[in-house]
């Protein structure tokens, strides 16, 4: 199911204010390094990346998902 790209920018912009805007990246070359891991399955993008610091940021980033119904997936040290 294909998210809206307006519905990506919205929950872009609210996880922008939630964190600090640096940290929610949507950069073509961040998101590759996302996309995949040590897998030979294709490398897969993100609409956008979202780096958060504390469990608060996590439990804002899953609340905004959720209100958005934009899937997450948790990337961890790529492997």
């Amino acid at each position: 199911m294909a998210i809206p790209a307006s519905t990506i920018d919205q929950f872009a912009g609210e996880l922008a204010q939630a964190l600090a805007p640096e940290r929610v990246s949507r950069s073509r070359v961040v998101l590759e390094q996302h996309g995949g891991g040590e897998t030979f399955v294709a490398v897969v993008p993100p609409d956008l990346v979202a780096i958060p610091h504390t469990t608060d940021e996590v439990v804002a980033i899953v609340d905004l998902a959720r209100a958005h119904g934009v899937p997450i997936v948790p990337h961890g040290a790529g492997s």
